[in-house]
């Protein structure tokens, strides 16, 4: 692998992918040194952990990452960028993969190893999606550390009552602690973007006994924040996700709400109650 500053790896990869930075994939490449050794150092990775890269690009982060002695196994969407990054990292710790990670399973591309690092430049395109995909394997998770738009990374750690708070931060805060470990201007990419970034944190929690399933509380979740000018009892009453009036007032008191609440002040813990009842309502577990 050879040394090359990141600005430098970043037009050498531009230059053998034969084009510019692709707006159709959000490719804006961090190419700040202390700020990239900020993220890498973040990840708390050392000899013999693994790591899952989405996005690698040119190997700014994955050249870091390979030096702290991890294994690397990167998801590339850019057929010239993946090119690049086999010739650059010839008889690395790298595993490459070509193809969406949207279109994929995180449990597969995690594989049948255990325990993971996630970290990430994320493409701006893709980050809430993938934000909702995370819960689905936090237990397999020792830290994510994703570069994204600021705007999504507080959304990411809004608690009930924040101004930024949504359905992600809802999906996010029932499997993480989440948090903001800096913000990161527009000049630390190349091209600039038109927003700020930031450095999110997620730490897994460990599931409790007796949870809800996903697919109830992420129903509610979706249910709850898709009609937002709505109070809560109106807008899981309505919309794709609407469910029967009659379930409904049961799922409130649950929740031990009254139904006049807005989406964005009700809990993890409201959601989950709620969720539970609407397992039991639907015979989840008899």
């Amino acid at each position: 692998m050879n040394r090359l500053t990141p600005a430098q790896r970043v037009r050498e990869a531009l230059s053998a992918a034969g084009h510019d930075p692709l707006k159709s994939l959000s490719q804006n490449f961090m190419i700040d040194p202390n700020i990239l050794e900020r993220v890498a150092e973040a990840t708390g990775v050392g000899e013999g952990d693994h790591v899952l890269e989405i996005g690698p690009g040119p190997g700014v982060l994955t050249a870091l990452l390979l030096e702290r002695g991890a294994s690397v196994r990167a998801i590339e969407l850019d057929c010239a960028m993946a090119g690049y990054l086999r010739v650059a990292f010839t008889g690395e710790r790298l595993e490459l993969i070509v193809g969406d990670v949207l279109s994929m399973s995180l449990d597969s591309l995690l594989g049948s190893r255990q325990r993971w690092t996630i970290a990430s430049n994320l493409p701006y395109s893709i980050s809430t999606p993938l934000l909702y995909e995370l819960p689905t394997v936090a237990q397999r998770l020792n830290r994510v550390v994703l570069t994204l738009q600021r705007e999504v990374a507080e959304r990411a750690c809004a608690g009930p009552g924040h101004p930024a708070r949504g359905a992600v931060s809802a999906m996010i805060r029932r499997r993480f602690d989440a948090r903001i470990l800096r913000r990161i201007p527009a000049a630390a990419f190349l091209p600039a973007p038109k927003v700020e970034s930031a450095l999110l944190e997620l730490q897994p929690r460990a599931a409790q006994e007796g949870e809800a399933t996903r697919e109830s509380y992420r129903t509610l979740v979706r249910a709850a924040f898709g009609l937002r000018r709505k109070v809560i009892s109106g807008a899981l009453t309505m919309g794709p996700d609407a469910l029967p009036r009659d379930v409904v007032e049961d799922l409130l008191r649950a929740g031990a709400l009254t139904g006049r609440e807005r989406a964005e002040t009700v809990s993890e813990a409201q959601f989950e109650a709620m969720a539970r009842e609407l397992d039991r309502i639907k015979g989840v577990g008899e």
